[in-house]
């Protein structure tokens, strides 16, 4: 006689049970899980560009925004700012699922976007799920760094 995990019903549960864990480890297209990684520029405080291939791929940083690139003077600084701090730099950015933002790391950086607001050139965006950046936002605001500053 067979253990019970091992009859036929247990074993289709055991089937069953893989086949349905292994397809939900993989990500369907444009969806969460979708990495684009290289050497981007910044086209303001809170985007990056991919060159890949001959595409052109425009990543906004997930839950931050940044002033216009030609805002003087916080949105030229932001831009300036993220564009040196990537320059030459191995940047990977998790897609959110069915939207164009990603979460994006860099050696030595960490989190983009926390960078970005923590250090004054970014802030959150309204509505932002869990405003896991609202710590590094506070203190931003609190020492007045970047576009907290009195700086015009």
């Amino acid at each position: 006689m067979l253990p019970p995990a091992c009859d036929s019903h247990g074993m289709r549960r055991i089937l069953l049970i893989l086949a349905v864990s292994t397809l939900a480890t993989i990500p369907a297209a444009g969806q969460a899980g979708d990495v684009i990684s290289g050497h981007p520029d910044a086209t303001d405080g809170a985007t990056l560009v991919f060159e890949q291939d001959g595409t052109t791929r425009r990543v906004p940083l997930a839950g931050v925004s940044a002033p216009p690139a030609k805002a003087y003077p916080f949105g030229i600084w932001a831009h300036l700012a993220l564009r040196d701090a990537v320059a030459g730099t191995e940047v990977t950015c998790r897609l959110a699922a069915r939207q164009t933002t990603g979460h994006c790391v860099a050696p030595g950086l960490g989190d983009l976007a926390r960078w970005a607001v923590m250090n004054g050139f970014a802030a959150l965006d309204p509505g932002a799920a869990g405003d896991p950046y609202a710590a590094a936002a506070r203190e931003a605001r609190a020492a007045r760094r970047g576009i907290w500053s009195d700086a015009r």
